[in-house]
């Protein structure tokens, strides 16, 4: 997350004219690296988050929660191109113009660099804030396993002869 804001509070300094492409590569890498990073531990926190619910309701749902993450951040992606091209547009920025006033180069970065940075800084503070840690984590997954291993347990146990019945029924219905 510190190399996205990094990358994007570089980005946020640049000028149209005064701009040389290593100075825009130097904003770019962390940006980019950051961004990698952010989309691996956000699903990695998540599942997390999964095992969590999995124990304390006991009913796994982790299709439900990938597909709400997935939902929201294609969400935020489209709404938060949309807001920060808007504002940029709303200062006069023109994609096809040659040149740039102060305004409009204001309004591209405040729309594209500086804007998004405080929603990122949120982010953060709730991902720091995030209680399942590597420690109660590793208990919520022993209770997972401990819970698994007993109902691997008692499905092999007594009803082994019933599930054995029930393939060869399966088997002979099919044929």
């Amino acid at each position: 997350m510190g190399l996205l804001i990094t990358g994007m509070f570089g980005s946020g300094l640049l000028s149209p004219n005064h701009t040389s492409q290593v100075v825009l590569l130097l904003c770019l890498i962390p940006f980019y690296c950051g961004f990698a990073a952010v989309m691996v531990i956000a699903p990695s926190l998540l599942s997390d988050i999964i095992d969590y619910s999995t124990w304390k309701f006991k009913r796994e749902r982790g299709a439900t929660f990938f597909s709400f993450y997935m939902l929201m951040l294609k969400t935020n992606i489209a709404i938060g191109g949309a807001v920060g091209m808007a504002l940029a547009g709303w200062y006069g920025f023109d994609a096809s113009a040659t040149a740039h006033s102060v305004d409009s180069a204001f309004g591209l970065r405040l729309g594209v660099a500086w804007l998004p940075i405080p929603f990122l800084l949120l982010s953060l503070f709730f991902i720091v804030r995030m209680p399942i840690n590597m420690r109660r984590h590793a208990i919520v997954r022993r209770a997972l396993d401990r819970r698994l291993n007993r109902a691997s347990k008692q499905s092999h146990g007594g009803n082994q002869h019933l599930t054995r019945s029930n393939h060869q029924a399966n088997v002979v219905h099919s044929t």
